[in-house]
């Protein structure tokens, strides 16, 4: 119901969506595998690795009914992105991970969850753009593992972690909320892979270049507009609002570095 009202897709629409969601990142046996849980961690810990997946879930089917063409041709879609985001997916769990993630697993081995599982579940939540750094892989011409590198790097150089955090912590206690909401999460990672975008626009198809000199130099080209960005993501920070407003601005701000480029 909430996703007809964001997206004024039929239920048909969604319905293929959730199951090419689902379908594409392998959520199922993760669902199966939290029901193994029952009785042995806290019910809490194992409602919010639940929440987890079904959030995932969600969040693609809506980017899916967004961005591709309706009524959704579902084995086409999941032939298309199911191995790539299959690889992301386990290259993530195996490298360093944003500290918000490195928290969430330490919380649920410390309930009981078994530690290779912990992390399956906590790095759902950045696998959300994995489906765009797919597409930006196709527009660059650049190796999928290459764009993902890039693109963590990013996160790291300019500690967008918090940023992500911020609004998905935001409140939505009606309907109106829960749409600002949406749509802002969903500029965010569209706003992320698009700066992932620009900084590779330095590099060479077919000529591997290593991430970290592709970032500095891009940031070293765009100093200016990266100090700006970073400072008001500092006053954000710092700021005692932590609202859909602040949220919102330092959204714009990291936009406006990705067009300043």
């Amino acid at each position: 119901h909430r996703l007809m009202d964001e997206t004024s897709a039929t239920a048909a629409d969604i319905a293929r969506a959730h199951l090419a969601a689902w379908t594409i990142y392998d959520l199922h046996p993760l669902w199966e595998k939290v029901r193994t849980l029952d009785n042995l961690v806290p019910a809490a810990v194992q409602t919010e690795m639940d929440l987890e997946i079904r959030r995932l879930g969600e969040r693609a089917s809506r980017w899916l009914l967004r961005n591709e063409a309706q009524p959704l041709q579902v084995g086409e879609v999941v032939r298309r992105y199911a191995d790539r985001l299959k690889m992301l997916h386990v290259r993530t769990a195996e490298s360093d991970l944003p500290t918000d993630v490195e928290e969430d697993i330490a919380r649920y081995v410390d309930a009981g969850v078994p530690a290779d599982f912990a992390t399956e579940v906590a790095a759902l939540g950045p696998a959300f753009g994995f489906l765009d750094l797919s597409n930006v892989a196709d527009r660059t011409g650049i190796e999928l593992d290459g764009v993902a590198e890039l693109h963590a790097l990013l996160d790291e150089q300019l500690d967008l972690s918090w940023l992500r955090e911020r609004i998905i912590a935001l409140p939505r206690d009606d309907h109106w909320q829960t749409m600002a909401r949406s749509a802002l999460r969903d500029q965010y990672f569209r706003e992320h892979a698009q700066l992932t975008a620009a900084v590779l626009g330095r590099a060479t198809p077919g000529s591997p270049e290593p991430a970290e000199r592709l970032v500095a130099e891009w940031l070293d080209a765009n100093a200016v507009a990266a100090e700006r960005c970073r400072r008001m993501f500092n006053d954000i920070k710092a700021s005692t609002e932590h609202d859909l407003a602040h949220a919102s601005v330092a959204v714009r701000a990291l936009a406006q570095l990705t067009h300043s480029s």
